[in-house]
């Protein structure tokens, strides 16, 4: 095992006066030993993963977790990608559960991840055991995997890309937006001719299922090719139509990533990109100054799974904002 925890680790902490509890302590660890799991099956199968996003920044800055994030990324090239989700559920203990749009019918989002378990632990025996296994962390944890797509150098080629992207991204993300507008079936329609396939009609469910396959097999049309870009698409299709933002921000150097260097992070060491400070600028700019802020989600991240937890065991839900975090 890579990440290794003394009893130190778990205490409550101050960082850049930013108050980490013990049980996110437990959760950065869930997160850490579930990492541990994905790149022992990338080491066995000679896959490079890498560091990304809030995880490389907390790497590269402060040797572990940015004190104010609470999970895990990290970025796989689309070739390797491919192949990792089809390893992954074959070597991964049972415990763990892979979530991606080719293994539950609910994931929607265009990367993959893995989870330490698939139920938050409510006192039955099984529950329990895992949780024990996992430093005392009754939460769903775990890692998110993004692929990095390559971007096609011939100038004519990239449009002609970036548009049959653009076009499948904008239907399948706005879907429910595009069929109260009444225009679903033209948009499908001019799909369906882009692509020379058909799309499922009269079920929605099918259909929007069938949409994030497309998104995916389009995403990866150049994934054999040696290019000078790449890019973890979903970032460009979320700076063109909700950030309002020119998409060649996402576009980074493959070179940045043709190998791979250890770093400390937290107990243990992790895998970045060796163009990390390539990455991290294309990604945050001037990365070494801190701007403290929380994700795009409730902090902490398993503040829901407390109230589920809580509802399920028929507890109050007083006190929530102070519940131990």
């Amino acid at each position: 095992m890579n990440f290794n925890f003394e009893e130190d680790f778990f205490r409550e902490e101050i960082r850049e006066d930013f108050r980490i509890s013990p049980m996110m302590k437990k959760y950065w660890a869930t997160c850490m030993k579930t990492l541990d799991a994905v790149a022992e099956v990338c080491k066995k199968y000679n896959i490079k993963y890498f560091a990304d996003y809030g995880t490389l920044l907390g790497a590269v800055r402060h040797n572990g977790f940015i004190p104010w994030d609470d999970d895990m990324d990290i970025s796989v090239m689309r070739k390797d990608y491919n192949r990792l989700l089809d390893i992954l559920n074959k070597e991964l203990a049972d415990n763990y559960v892979v979530h991606s749009i080719y293994t539950k019918d609910s994931h929607v989002q265009a990367f993959t991840t893995i989870l330490n378990r698939a139920t938050i632990d409510v006192g039955n025996e099984k529950d329990m055991e895992i949780s024990q296994e996992f430093f005392g962390c009754p939460y769903i944890g775990g890692v998110d995997i993004f692929p990095l797509d390559n971007i096609p150098d011939d100038e004519e080629l990239r449009d002609t890309f970036i548009e049959l992207y653009d076009s499948v991204y904008f239907i399948s993300h706005f879907y429910d937006k595009i069929e109260a507008n009444g225009l679903i079936d033209e948009n499908l329609d001019a799909i369906e001719e882009m692509l020379n396939c058909k799309i499922s009609r009269g079920d929605k469910a099918k259909t929007k299922k069938e949409l994030r396959f497309l998104v995916d097999k389009v995403s990866g049309l150049f994934a054999e090719d040696q290019t000078r870009y790449c890019a973890v698409m979903a970032d460009i299709g979320k700076l063109k139509f909700e950030d309002d933002k020119d998409y060649h921000e996402a576009f980074k150097e493959t070179s940045w990533f043709e190998t791979s260097t250890s770093h400390k992070f937290e107990s243990g060491q992790i895998e970045l990109p060796c163009g990390f400070d390539g990455v991290l600028k294309s990604e945050y700019g001037d990365y070494m100054t801190p701007r403290k802020y929380l994700a795009d989600h409730a902090y902490p991240i398993y503040k829901s799974q407390e109230i589920k937890r809580r509802k399920y065991l028929g507890l109050s839900l007083d006190n929530m904002d102070s519940f131990d975090q």
